[in-house]
C-alpha cells in the first residue's frame, strides 16, 4: 500500500468515526453496542478528548455491565497507549494499573504481561521490559511482543536523548 493510500485510508477512517461519534454524542445513555464502537474509535480523538470520553464510558460499563471486564480493560488501555504515545507516561502509568486486576481476573496473562512491559517502560526500567518482552515471545504472543518491541524502541531512543 502506498503513502497516499494509508493516509486516504486514515482519513475515511477518521470521518466515518466522526460521523459514528455525531450519533453517539447526542444519546444520553449509551448500550453495550454504543459502548463497544467508541471504544473502537477512541483513536481518532485527540487523547485529552478520548480520556474524557473513556472516563464516561466507563463509569457506564462500571454500572450497568460490570461484566464487561475486557470492554473496561481495553477503554483504560487504550487510554494508556493514546498518553504513552503523547509521552505522558506518569497519567499512562495510572491507566495501566488499572488494567492489571481486570486481565488477571479475566486469566489474559498475555495482555497482563504486556501490561506490565508498558508500565517498566513508564518507569524507563528497560531491563525488565526486555524480560516482559521475551515471556511474551515465548509463549508465542507474538503481535503482542512486535507491538511492543516497538514501543520499547521509541520509549528507550526518547529517553536516552534527554
Amino acid at each position: 500500500m502506498s503513502l497516499l493510500e494509508y493516509n486516504h485510508n486514515i482519513s475515511v477512517s477518521t470521518e466515518n468515526a466522526a460521523l459514528v461519534w455525531s450519533d453517539l454524542e447526542k444519546f444520553n445513555t449509551w448500550n453495550k453496542l454504543d459502548l463497544f464502537l467508541i471504544n473502537s474509535i477512541l483513536q481518532t480523538f485527540p487523547t485529552a478528548t478520548a480520556i474524557n470520553i473513556s472516563k464516561y464510558a466507563l463509569n457506564i460499563v462500571i454500572k450497568k455491565y460490570p461484566h464487561l471486564k475486557y470492554l473496561q480493560a481495553s477503554l483504560l488501555s487504550n487510554c494508556a497507549k493514546m498518553l504513552m504515545a503523547d509521552n505522558n507516561f506518569m497519567e499512562a502509568k495510572i491507566f495501566f494499573s488499572q488494567t492489571l486486576p481486570l486481565y488477571q481476573a479475566l486469566f489474559r496473562y498475555d495482555l497482563l504481561l504486556f501490561t506490565k512491559l508498558y508500565l517498566s517502560l513508564c518507569d524507563n526500567n528497560f531491563t525488565q521490559a526486555q524480560e516482559y518482552l521475551s515471556f511474551l515471545k515465548n509463549i508465542g504472543a507474538t503481535t503482542l511482543a512486535d507491538t511492543a518491541y516497538n514501543e520499547f524502541v521509541r520509549v528507550k531512543k526518547l529517553h536516552y536523548k534527554h
